[in-house]
């Protein structure tokens, strides 16, 4: 019975290992955009999701994580990228897509689960970056602040791309997907030039733990990237 179990874990696993994708470089006829992830569950399946897709000269991209571990959260793994999926086909507005997916993951959610997520936007034309953090880890950046511009009476923050990486703490922080039906999502909208890199993670990185119990850390993570960016390193 034991190695029965085993089998179909190894089977889900493989499941949820293909739902992410793999081939990379992505996208290797443009030189606009250097893309890579990776996914390596701490037990046979895990909660944590990302994905990413272009729609002419918008890059979709979002990375997840669900509340609890194991079985019960790779099966709302499963169905928030495959929600996701579905909906970056008729949306394109970071904050829209994630009141569409709490629509359909808050109203049946009786085991009362959740799921952080980043979710973004690229116009790849324009360099226009959007982005609604749902609750999710903050990501890091090499680009710090500039000077502000005015489109279309919004207020766009300009980010110059730097030798250094440091967390994007811009507001605003929603809610998780699936708390509570009907929340009004915020995004917000950055310009950002050439040489720009953001970098997602989920806790599994920053709340791994050595023999000691220590924690891994959010600094440890930034001094680590701002080493590898100034070595100007590809996304791999």
């Amino acid at each position: 019975h034991k190695a029965g179990i085993e089998r179909e874990l190894s089977m889900a696993h493989n499941i949820q290992m293909a739902m992410v994708k793999k081939v990379f470089p992505a996208y290797p006829d443009r030189d606009d955009i250097d893309v890579y992830a990776t996914l390596i569950p701490a037990k046979d399946v895990g909660g944590d999701l990302y994905d990413f897709a272009l729609k002419g000269d918008t890059l979709h991209f979002c990375i997840g994580d669900v509340s609890g571990k194991g079985v019960p959260a790779s099966l709302f793994m499963a169905i928030t990228r495959t929600l996701y999926r579905s909906i970056i086909a008729r949306e394109d507005s970071p904050s829209r897509i994630a009141e569409a997916l709490n629509q359909s993951i808050a109203a049946d959610n009786n085991e009362n689960m959740f799921v952080t997520m980043y979710i973004g936007t690229l116009d790849l034309k324009s360099g226009k970056l959007t982005l609604c953090n749902c609750g999710h880890n903050v990501p890091l950046s090499n680009g710090i602040a500039g000077s502000k511009q005015q489109k279309e009476g919004q207020e766009i923050k300009q980010l110059v791309p730097t030798n250094s990486l440091d967390f994007i703490t811009l507001p605003p922080t929603n809610i998780p997907i699936g708390v509570m039906e009907g929340f009004p999502y915020e995004e917000m909208t950055l310009q950002i030039a050439p040489g720009f890199r953001l970098i997602l993670y989920t806790d599994g990185i920053t709340e791994a733990e050595n023999v000691n119990h220590q924690l891994y850390g959010e600094e440890r993570l930034r001094q680590e990237l701002t080493e590898m960016n100034s070595k100007k390193q590809s996304a791999q």
